[in-house]
Protein backbone atom coordinates (compact mmCIF):
# COMPACT_ATOMS: atom_id res chain seq x y z
CA UNK A 1 0.00 0.00 0.00
CA UNK A 2 1.16 3.24 -0.97
CA UNK A 3 2.70 4.96 2.14
CA UNK A 4 0.46 8.49 1.31
CA UNK A 5 -2.90 6.70 0.89
CA UNK A 6 -2.43 6.51 4.79
CA UNK A 7 -3.18 10.05 5.67
CA UNK A 8 -5.30 10.81 2.69
CA UNK A 9 -7.74 7.82 3.52
CA UNK A 10 -7.71 9.13 6.91
CA UNK A 11 -8.71 12.71 6.18
CA UNK A 12 -11.03 11.23 4.32
CA UNK A 13 -12.96 9.18 6.87
CA UNK A 14 -13.23 11.88 9.14
CA UNK A 15 -14.55 14.27 6.87
CA UNK A 16 -17.42 11.15 5.84
CA UNK A 17 -18.34 10.97 9.22
CA UNK A 18 -19.05 14.27 9.77
CA UNK A 19 -21.50 14.68 6.50
CA UNK A 20 -23.48 11.53 7.02
CA UNK A 21 -24.18 12.18 10.80
CA UNK A 22 -27.21 13.65 10.01
CA UNK A 23 -28.60 9.97 8.61
CA UNK A 24 -27.80 8.31 11.54
CA UNK A 25 -29.41 8.63 15.04
CA UNK A 26 -26.47 7.03 16.32
CA UNK A 27 -24.04 8.99 15.91
CA UNK A 28 -26.03 12.62 17.14
CA UNK A 29 -25.09 12.28 20.81
CA UNK A 30 -21.49 11.83 19.63
CA UNK A 31 -20.31 16.01 20.29
CA UNK A 32 -17.14 15.56 19.50
CA UNK A 33 -17.93 14.58 15.87
CA UNK A 34 -18.43 18.15 15.06
CA UNK A 35 -14.81 18.83 15.47
CA UNK A 36 -14.25 16.18 12.43
CA UNK A 37 -13.79 18.73 9.64
CA UNK A 38 -10.79 20.49 11.74
CA UNK A 39 -9.41 17.59 12.21
CA UNK A 40 -9.22 16.43 8.51
CA UNK A 41 -8.19 19.34 7.21
CA UNK A 42 -4.86 19.30 9.55
CA UNK A 43 -4.44 15.78 8.59
CA UNK A 44 -4.75 16.89 4.46
CA UNK A 45 -2.36 20.18 4.98
CA UNK A 46 -0.09 18.12 6.98
CA UNK A 47 0.64 15.99 3.91
CA UNK A 48 2.74 18.79 2.42
CA UNK A 49 5.60 19.24 4.87
CA UNK A 50 5.80 15.41 4.89
CA UNK A 51 5.69 14.86 1.20
CA UNK A 52 6.32 17.82 0.03
CA UNK A 53 4.12 19.56 -2.89
CA UNK A 54 1.43 16.75 -3.67
CA UNK A 55 -0.80 18.51 -6.92
CA UNK A 56 -3.45 15.76 -6.69
CA UNK A 57 -4.01 16.44 -3.12
CA UNK A 58 -4.77 19.79 -2.93
CA UNK A 59 -8.34 19.83 -4.30
CA UNK A 60 -9.14 17.76 -1.30
CA UNK A 61 -7.64 20.19 1.21
CA UNK A 62 -9.62 22.86 -0.34
CA UNK A 63 -12.83 20.78 0.10
CA UNK A 64 -12.01 20.25 3.44
CA UNK A 65 -11.39 24.07 3.96
CA UNK A 66 -14.86 24.68 2.64
CA UNK A 67 -16.99 22.54 4.81
CA UNK A 68 -14.63 23.70 8.14
CA UNK A 69 -15.26 27.26 6.90
CA UNK A 70 -19.13 26.49 6.70
CA UNK A 71 -19.38 24.86 9.79
CA UNK A 72 -16.63 26.80 11.95
CA UNK A 73 -19.09 29.42 13.37
CA UNK A 74 -21.88 26.87 14.82
CA UNK A 75 -18.84 24.99 16.26
CA UNK A 76 -16.95 27.48 18.34
CA UNK A 77 -20.80 28.33 19.48
CA UNK A 78 -20.82 25.59 21.91
CA UNK A 79 -22.76 22.39 21.71
CA UNK A 80 -26.26 24.19 21.88
CA UNK A 81 -26.03 25.49 18.34
CA UNK A 82 -24.31 22.02 17.10
CA UNK A 83 -27.55 20.33 18.53
CA UNK A 84 -29.07 21.83 14.29
CA UNK A 85 -26.88 19.54 12.40
CA UNK A 86 -29.18 17.29 11.94
CA UNK A 87 -31.18 19.33 9.89
CA UNK A 88 -28.58 19.28 7.26
CA UNK A 89 -30.87 18.01 4.18
CA UNK A 90 -30.15 16.18 1.12
CA UNK A 91 -29.16 19.67 0.26
CA UNK A 92 -26.25 19.91 1.79
CA UNK A 93 -25.36 15.66 2.01
CA UNK A 94 -24.97 14.80 -1.38
CA UNK A 95 -22.99 17.76 -2.96
CA UNK A 96 -20.39 17.62 -0.52
CA UNK A 97 -20.27 13.93 -0.50
CA UNK A 98 -19.85 14.00 -4.34
CA UNK A 99 -17.17 16.65 -3.49
CA UNK A 100 -15.05 14.52 -1.13
CA UNK A 101 -15.67 11.39 -3.72
CA UNK A 102 -13.61 13.33 -6.43
CA UNK A 103 -10.99 15.09 -4.36
CA UNK A 104 -10.31 12.08 -2.24
CA UNK A 105 -10.24 9.87 -5.38
CA UNK A 106 -8.40 11.96 -7.43
CA UNK A 107 -5.74 12.13 -4.60
CA UNK A 108 -5.61 8.26 -4.16
CA UNK A 109 -5.58 7.69 -8.11
CA UNK A 110 -2.69 10.38 -8.52
CA UNK A 111 -0.67 9.31 -5.74
CA UNK A 112 2.95 8.82 -6.41
CA UNK A 113 3.97 4.96 -7.25
CA UNK A 114 6.37 3.33 -4.26
CA UNK A 115 9.50 3.93 -5.24
CA UNK A 116 12.44 1.12 -6.13
CA UNK A 117 15.27 1.06 -3.04
CA UNK A 118 18.16 2.78 -4.96
CA UNK A 119 21.66 2.19 -4.46
CA UNK A 120 23.40 5.72 -4.05
CA UNK A 121 26.67 7.85 -2.23
CA UNK A 122 25.79 11.46 -1.46
CA UNK A 123 28.98 13.57 -1.14
CA UNK A 124 28.44 17.14 0.42
CA UNK A 125 30.03 20.39 -1.67
CA UNK A 126 30.42 23.39 0.11
CA UNK A 127 29.33 26.74 -1.78
CA UNK A 128 32.84 28.79 -3.09
CA UNK A 129 31.24 31.72 -1.30
CA UNK A 130 29.40 32.52 1.92
CA UNK A 131 25.52 32.66 1.16
CA UNK A 132 26.17 30.51 -1.35
CA UNK A 133 24.20 27.11 -2.50
CA UNK A 134 24.98 23.97 -0.89
CA UNK A 135 25.60 21.17 -3.63
CA UNK A 136 25.25 17.62 -2.57
CA UNK A 137 26.50 14.90 -5.15
CA UNK A 138 24.96 11.90 -5.81
CA UNK A 139 27.24 8.93 -7.04
CA UNK A 140 25.30 5.75 -8.63
CA UNK A 141 26.79 2.79 -9.18
CA UNK A 142 25.83 -0.53 -10.70
CA UNK A 143 25.38 -3.05 -7.51
CA UNK A 144 25.72 -6.72 -6.90
CA UNK A 145 23.02 -8.90 -4.63
CA UNK A 146 24.64 -7.96 -1.67
CA UNK A 147 24.70 -4.53 -2.36
CA UNK A 148 28.59 -3.45 -2.92
CA UNK A 149 29.46 -1.89 -6.18
CA UNK A 150 29.07 -4.55 -8.96
CA UNK A 151 32.96 -5.30 -10.11
CA UNK A 152 33.22 -5.79 -14.04
CA UNK A 153 37.13 -5.70 -14.40
CA UNK A 154 37.13 -2.50 -16.91
CA UNK A 155 36.74 1.41 -15.83
CA UNK A 156 33.31 2.34 -15.76
CA UNK A 157 32.24 5.43 -18.43
CA UNK A 158 31.02 8.46 -16.72
CA UNK A 159 27.70 10.17 -16.76
CA UNK A 160 27.23 13.65 -15.64
CA UNK A 161 23.90 14.39 -15.11
CA UNK A 162 22.66 17.89 -14.83
CA UNK A 163 19.05 17.79 -13.20
CA UNK A 164 15.59 19.34 -13.85
CA UNK A 165 15.10 23.03 -13.91
CA UNK A 166 13.72 22.94 -10.12
CA UNK A 167 17.17 21.08 -9.15
CA UNK A 168 15.79 17.68 -7.70
CA UNK A 169 17.31 14.65 -8.06
CA UNK A 170 13.86 12.70 -8.17
CA UNK A 171 12.74 13.50 -11.27
CA UNK A 172 15.91 11.63 -12.56
CA UNK A 173 17.48 9.22 -9.46
CA UNK A 174 15.25 6.12 -11.30
CA UNK A 175 17.10 6.70 -14.35
CA UNK A 176 20.30 7.40 -13.29
CA UNK A 177 20.13 4.57 -11.25
CA UNK A 178 18.88 2.67 -14.42
CA UNK A 179 21.95 3.70 -16.21
CA UNK A 180 24.03 2.72 -13.26
CA UNK A 181 22.83 -0.90 -13.45
CA UNK A 182 24.30 -0.88 -17.31
CA UNK A 183 27.45 -0.60 -16.23
CA UNK A 184 27.77 3.38 -15.73
CA UNK A 185 28.76 5.74 -13.13
CA UNK A 186 26.53 8.34 -12.51
CA UNK A 187 27.04 11.48 -11.40
CA UNK A 188 24.05 14.06 -10.16
CA UNK A 189 23.69 16.77 -8.07
CA UNK A 190 21.08 18.63 -5.84
CA UNK A 191 21.47 22.12 -4.75
CA UNK A 192 19.72 24.03 -1.64
CA UNK A 193 16.94 26.93 -2.46
CA UNK A 194 15.89 25.64 -5.78
CA UNK A 195 12.48 25.43 -5.45
CA UNK A 196 11.14 28.50 -3.99
CA UNK A 197 7.29 29.79 -5.78
CA UNK A 198 9.07 32.44 -7.42
CA UNK A 199 11.53 29.99 -8.73
CA UNK A 200 8.56 27.69 -9.75
CA UNK A 201 6.66 30.06 -11.58
CA UNK A 202 9.61 31.17 -13.51
CA UNK A 203 10.05 27.76 -14.36
CA UNK A 204 6.02 26.99 -15.35
CA UNK A 205 5.91 30.27 -17.57
CA UNK A 206 9.07 29.34 -19.59
CA UNK A 207 7.83 25.86 -20.16
CA UNK A 208 4.41 27.03 -21.03
CA UNK A 209 5.51 30.07 -23.22
CA UNK A 210 9.09 30.55 -23.94
CA UNK A 211 9.47 29.85 -27.39
CA UNK A 212 6.10 32.49 -27.89
CA UNK A 213 6.18 35.25 -25.47
CA UNK A 214 9.63 37.51 -24.36
CA UNK A 215 8.58 37.69 -20.72
CA UNK A 216 8.58 33.89 -21.02
CA UNK A 217 11.34 33.49 -22.82
CA UNK A 218 13.30 35.88 -20.49
CA UNK A 219 12.53 33.09 -17.53
CA UNK A 220 13.59 30.50 -19.84
CA UNK A 221 16.99 32.37 -19.99
CA UNK A 222 17.62 32.99 -16.59
CA UNK A 223 17.36 29.20 -15.85
CA UNK A 224 19.57 28.37 -18.30
CA UNK A 225 22.53 31.06 -17.09
CA UNK A 226 21.86 29.56 -13.50
CA UNK A 227 22.25 26.31 -14.62
CA UNK A 228 25.49 27.00 -16.53
CA UNK A 229 26.91 28.40 -13.19
CA UNK A 230 25.93 25.67 -11.49
CA UNK A 231 27.71 23.27 -13.94
CA UNK A 232 30.66 25.43 -14.38
CA UNK A 233 31.11 24.93 -10.48
CA UNK A 234 30.01 21.50 -10.03
CA UNK A 235 31.65 19.81 -13.36
CA UNK A 236 34.91 20.72 -12.46
CA UNK A 237 34.87 19.28 -8.97
CA UNK A 238 33.57 16.00 -10.12
CA UNK A 239 36.58 15.64 -12.88
CA UNK A 240 39.13 16.92 -10.26
CA UNK A 241 38.26 14.64 -7.56
CA UNK A 242 37.19 11.65 -9.45
CA UNK A 243 39.57 8.97 -8.48
CA UNK A 244 38.44 9.91 -4.80
CA UNK A 245 34.50 10.10 -5.63
CA UNK A 246 34.20 7.22 -8.27
CA UNK A 247 37.45 5.22 -8.57
CA UNK A 248 35.72 2.81 -10.90
CA UNK A 249 34.96 5.80 -13.30
CA UNK A 250 36.70 6.66 -16.66
CA UNK A 251 36.88 10.08 -16.31
CA UNK A 252 38.15 9.80 -20.18
CA UNK A 253 35.18 8.22 -20.92
CA UNK A 254 32.74 11.38 -19.75
CA UNK A 255 29.32 11.60 -20.67
CA UNK A 256 27.21 14.64 -20.20
CA UNK A 257 23.39 14.64 -20.18
CA UNK A 258 20.51 16.90 -18.89
CA UNK A 259 17.03 17.75 -18.70
CA UNK A 260 15.11 20.91 -19.41
CA UNK A 261 17.37 24.17 -19.14
CA UNK A 262 19.96 21.47 -17.44
CA UNK A 263 20.48 20.03 -21.10
CA UNK A 264 20.18 23.11 -22.85
CA UNK A 265 22.56 24.71 -20.77
CA UNK A 266 25.25 21.98 -21.47
CA UNK A 267 24.80 22.43 -24.67
CA UNK A 268 25.76 25.89 -24.99
CA UNK A 269 28.89 25.17 -22.73
CA UNK A 270 30.01 22.23 -25.11
CA UNK A 271 29.06 24.52 -28.05
CA UNK A 272 31.26 27.34 -26.76
CA UNK A 273 34.47 28.48 -29.00
CA UNK A 274 36.78 27.94 -25.85
CA UNK A 275 35.45 23.78 -26.21
CA UNK A 276 36.65 23.36 -30.21
CA UNK A 277 39.58 22.66 -31.57
CA UNK A 278 40.72 19.80 -29.47
CA UNK A 279 41.43 16.77 -30.53
CA UNK A 280 40.12 13.26 -29.28
CA UNK A 281 39.80 9.93 -31.19
CA UNK A 282 36.25 10.85 -32.49
CA UNK A 283 36.84 14.50 -33.24
CA UNK A 284 36.94 17.70 -31.91
CA UNK A 285 35.54 17.43 -28.33
CA UNK A 286 33.84 19.91 -26.09
CA UNK A 287 35.02 21.21 -22.46
CA UNK A 288 35.79 19.05 -19.49
CA UNK A 289 36.90 16.52 -22.81
CA UNK A 290 33.39 15.10 -22.82
CA UNK A 291 33.16 12.49 -25.63
CA UNK A 292 28.93 13.00 -26.08
CA UNK A 293 25.89 15.08 -25.08
CA UNK A 294 22.48 14.19 -24.08
CA UNK A 295 19.76 16.88 -24.00
CA UNK A 296 16.35 15.80 -22.94
CA UNK A 297 13.60 18.43 -23.27
CA UNK A 298 15.81 21.53 -23.48
CA UNK A 299 14.18 24.12 -25.75
CA UNK A 300 17.04 26.49 -26.34
CA UNK A 301 15.72 29.53 -24.99
CA UNK A 302 18.60 31.45 -25.22
CA UNK A 303 18.42 31.55 -29.00
CA UNK A 304 14.77 32.51 -29.90
CA UNK A 305 14.77 36.25 -30.99
CA UNK A 306 12.68 38.48 -29.91
CA UNK A 307 10.07 39.36 -33.44
CA UNK A 308 10.33 42.85 -34.64
CA UNK A 309 7.96 45.46 -33.48
CA UNK A 310 4.72 45.59 -36.12
CA UNK A 311 5.21 48.49 -38.98
CA UNK A 312 3.74 51.80 -38.27
CA UNK A 313 3.53 52.21 -41.89
CA UNK A 314 3.95 56.01 -44.22
CA UNK A 315 2.62 58.63 -41.62
CA UNK A 316 -0.63 59.50 -41.39
CA UNK A 317 -2.56 62.64 -42.77
CA UNK A 318 -5.05 64.72 -41.04
CA UNK A 319 -5.82 64.85 -37.62
CA UNK A 320 -8.26 62.19 -37.71
CA UNK A 321 -5.46 59.44 -38.86
CA UNK A 322 -3.08 60.73 -36.54
CA UNK A 323 -5.15 60.25 -33.57
CA UNK A 324 -6.41 56.76 -35.04
CA UNK A 325 -2.44 56.32 -35.04
CA UNK A 326 -1.56 57.06 -31.96
CA UNK A 327 -4.39 54.74 -30.60
CA UNK A 328 -3.35 52.13 -32.83
CA UNK A 329 0.32 52.40 -31.35
CA UNK A 330 -1.06 52.48 -27.92
CA UNK A 331 -3.15 49.38 -28.45
CA UNK A 332 -0.29 47.20 -29.51
CA UNK A 333 1.79 48.42 -26.72
CA UNK A 334 -0.41 46.93 -24.84
CA UNK A 335 0.23 43.22 -26.57
CA UNK A 336 3.11 41.24 -24.88
CA UNK A 337 6.02 41.35 -26.93
CA UNK A 338 6.81 37.62 -28.69
CA UNK A 339 9.51 35.75 -29.87
CA UNK A 340 9.72 34.39 -33.07
CA UNK A 341 12.26 31.60 -35.07
CA UNK A 342 15.79 31.37 -33.76
CA UNK A 343 19.29 32.23 -33.74
CA UNK A 344 22.76 30.98 -33.28
CA UNK A 345 21.40 27.27 -31.83
CA UNK A 346 24.04 25.30 -30.34
CA UNK A 347 26.57 23.53 -32.03
CA UNK A 348 28.28 20.49 -30.49
CA UNK A 349 31.34 19.25 -31.91
CA UNK A 350 30.72 15.92 -29.90
CA UNK A 351 28.27 13.28 -30.92
CA UNK A 352 24.81 14.51 -29.59
CA UNK A 353 21.35 12.99 -28.99
CA UNK A 354 17.90 15.04 -28.37
CA UNK A 355 15.18 13.51 -26.58
CA UNK A 356 12.36 15.23 -27.00
CA UNK A 357 7.96 14.46 -27.20
CA UNK A 358 5.61 13.21 -29.44
CA UNK A 359 4.77 17.24 -30.12
CA UNK A 360 8.10 17.78 -32.34
CA UNK A 361 6.07 15.87 -34.48
CA UNK A 362 3.84 18.17 -35.90
CA UNK A 363 5.03 20.53 -39.07
CA UNK A 364 7.72 23.02 -38.37
CA UNK A 365 8.62 21.39 -34.74
CA UNK A 366 6.05 24.04 -32.49
CA UNK A 367 8.76 24.51 -28.94
CA UNK A 368 11.19 22.40 -30.72
CA UNK A 369 11.67 24.24 -33.28
CA UNK A 370 15.05 25.28 -32.19
CA UNK A 371 16.43 22.03 -31.00
CA UNK A 372 15.44 20.52 -34.91
CA UNK A 373 17.70 23.26 -36.13
CA UNK A 374 20.19 22.46 -34.03
CA UNK A 375 20.06 19.12 -35.33
CA UNK A 376 20.22 19.55 -39.22
CA UNK A 377 22.54 22.49 -38.65
CA UNK A 378 25.18 20.00 -36.98
CA UNK A 379 28.40 19.38 -38.29
CA UNK A 380 29.16 16.63 -36.01
CA UNK A 381 27.21 12.79 -35.57
CA UNK A 382 23.66 13.90 -34.11
CA UNK A 383 20.68 12.17 -33.38
CA UNK A 384 16.64 12.72 -32.60
CA UNK A 385 14.32 10.57 -30.70
CA UNK A 386 10.81 11.20 -30.61
CA UNK A 387 8.66 8.74 -29.06
CA UNK A 388 5.29 8.55 -30.25
CA UNK A 389 2.54 9.86 -27.70
CA UNK A 390 5.09 10.86 -25.00
CA UNK A 391 4.37 13.62 -22.86
CA UNK A 392 7.50 15.88 -22.21
CA UNK A 393 7.74 14.37 -18.64
CA UNK A 394 8.26 10.95 -20.09
CA UNK A 395 11.68 10.46 -20.11
CA UNK A 396 12.29 11.34 -16.29
CA UNK A 397 10.67 9.94 -13.44
CA UNK A 398 8.24 12.41 -12.57
CA UNK A 399 5.13 10.67 -14.46
CA UNK A 400 6.07 8.27 -11.24
CA UNK A 401 6.56 10.70 -8.87
CA UNK A 402 3.49 13.38 -10.26
CA UNK A 403 1.00 11.20 -12.08
CA UNK A 404 -1.65 14.51 -12.21
CA UNK A 405 1.39 16.69 -13.62
CA UNK A 406 1.84 13.55 -16.42
CA UNK A 407 -2.25 13.17 -16.95
CA UNK A 408 -2.40 17.63 -17.46
CA UNK A 409 0.43 16.94 -20.00
CA UNK A 410 -1.05 14.10 -21.64
CA UNK A 411 1.94 12.09 -21.22
CA UNK A 412 2.08 7.90 -21.26
CA UNK A 413 1.33 6.89 -17.79
CA UNK A 414 4.27 5.37 -15.85
CA UNK A 415 6.34 7.29 -18.53
CA UNK A 416 9.28 6.14 -20.41
CA UNK A 417 12.21 6.19 -18.46
CA UNK A 418 13.35 2.88 -18.62
CA UNK A 419 13.30 3.64 -22.77
CA UNK A 420 15.30 6.90 -21.83
CA UNK A 421 17.87 5.16 -20.12
CA UNK A 422 17.63 2.43 -22.96
CA UNK A 423 18.60 5.33 -25.45
CA UNK A 424 21.25 7.03 -23.35
CA UNK A 425 23.08 3.47 -22.93
CA UNK A 426 22.99 2.83 -26.70
CA UNK A 427 24.18 6.14 -27.52
CA UNK A 428 27.25 6.15 -25.35
CA UNK A 429 28.00 2.49 -26.79
CA UNK A 430 27.86 3.50 -29.79
CA UNK A 431 29.98 7.03 -29.21
CA UNK A 432 32.79 4.40 -27.10
CA UNK A 433 32.50 1.85 -30.08
CA UNK A 434 33.72 3.54 -32.67
CA UNK A 435 33.89 6.07 -35.31
CA UNK A 436 30.25 7.28 -35.72
CA UNK A 437 30.52 9.87 -38.81
CA UNK A 438 29.93 7.75 -41.80
CA UNK A 439 27.03 9.28 -43.62
CA UNK A 440 26.91 12.24 -45.58
CA UNK A 441 25.36 15.36 -44.75
CA UNK A 442 21.92 15.07 -46.65
CA UNK A 443 18.66 17.38 -46.41
CA UNK A 444 15.57 16.32 -44.46
CA UNK A 445 14.39 13.59 -45.90
CA UNK A 446 12.00 12.05 -43.26
CA UNK A 447 12.09 10.16 -40.02
CA UNK A 448 13.02 6.11 -39.54
CA UNK A 449 9.83 4.57 -37.75
CA UNK A 450 11.14 2.00 -35.37
CA UNK A 451 9.38 -0.30 -33.40
CA UNK A 452 7.49 0.70 -30.65
CA UNK A 453 6.27 3.72 -31.97
CA UNK A 454 10.32 5.63 -32.25
CA UNK A 455 10.86 8.14 -34.77
CA UNK A 456 14.49 8.73 -35.29
CA UNK A 457 15.85 11.40 -37.06
CA UNK A 458 19.90 11.30 -37.85
CA UNK A 459 23.00 13.29 -38.93
CA UNK A 460 26.45 12.43 -40.08
CA UNK A 461 24.97 8.71 -38.56
CA UNK A 462 24.47 5.12 -39.44
CA UNK A 463 22.03 4.82 -36.09
CA UNK A 464 19.73 2.06 -37.58
CA UNK A 465 21.17 -0.25 -35.41
CA UNK A 466 19.82 1.12 -32.25
CA UNK A 467 18.33 -1.42 -29.90
CA UNK A 468 16.13 -1.01 -26.75
CA UNK A 469 17.82 -3.48 -24.73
Amino acid sequence: MREIWIPELLSSLFMLVFLVRPLFKGLWPLDGIAWFPVLALGIALAIFPAYGFRPECVPLALSHLVVTLMNLNPLLMGASRNAAFHERGALFIVPAIGCLALAGGAALYFAPASPAPLHSRTVTLEPDQAGGPVYTLHIFEGRDPQGSVAESGEARPLIFVAPPDFGRLDAVDGLCAALGERGFTVISYTRTNSASPGRLLGIWRAFRDGTRLKKANDAGRVLEAEKKAEIEFVLPYVKENLASLAPAADGDALFLAGWGAGGSALAYLVSAPAGKGVSGPYGAQGPYGARGLVVAEGRFWSSWAAAPPPESGAAPSGALSAVLAKLRRWFNGLRPERVEGHEAVPQPPVPALYLVSGRALDEGGGPYAAVLAALRNSDSPAALAVAEGAGPLDYSDLPAEYPLYNALLSGRPGGRAEEAAALIARFCELVIGGPLKTQAPAAFTGRLRLPGGLYLETRYWNFGDLRLN
